[in-house]
């Protein structure tokens, strides 16, 4: 499970990536804390997260929420007069693209961007030892499949799965 915490939204927001297969998700109060309760594929008990300090509450599943609550979220948004009052929000990747995008959703996941986290590995797929490439035919050496393996291990741990994200924004009461 990996938690991204985005601060520069206009609430912070937790991005937390549960396993494959949790239903019944949801936000509770266990105690004096709040948590991310949810229940494993195949088990018939929940299992919890432990939220940082403060009033949260789950929005839903990244891949099902609607461009409005994402309007909600994207911060510096800003109109354009040139073109119809059209809203523009903010890029946080500010060396990729335009400084504005159309799109809330697409603000919202450069913010996630911003922060390290990415959506893919960017040394592709998992090294494996009896794949072509590292075969005695193509001067196969331990040490450099052990570094490949661990360049891409470090980077897996800042790729998130979309699928399996679910979102949680602490509440402005607090």
């Amino acid at each position: 499970m990996k938690i991204a915490h985005l601060q520069n939204l206009k609430r912070p927001v937790l991005l937390c990536e549960l396993p494959e297969g949790a239903n019944d998700t949801r936000v509770a109060k266990l105690f004096y804390e709040d948590v991310v309760a949810f229940r494993p594929k195949g088990s018939d008990r929940d299992e919890v997260i432990i939220l940082p300090p403060g009033d949260w509450d789950g929005l839903g599943w990244l891949t099902e929420l609607k461009e409005e609550l994402f309007a909600e979220l994207a911060a510096d948004r800003m109109t354009y007069r040139s073109t119809n009052n059209q809203i523009w929000y903010f890029n946080y990747r500010m060396t990729v693209g335009a400084p504005y995008l159309l799109l809330a959703k697409d603000s919202f996941l450069s913010c996630v961007e911003s922060h390290g986290w990415t959506w893919e590995n960017p040394y592709g797929e998992k090294p494996d030892h009896l794949s072509d490439k590292w075969t005695a035919d193509n001067g196969f050496c331990f040490g450099s499949f052990q570094k490949s393996l661990r360049l891409w291990q470090s980077a897996q741990k800042k790729v998130l799965d979309r699928e399996r994200c679910f979102v949680i924004v602490k509440n402005d009461s607090k």
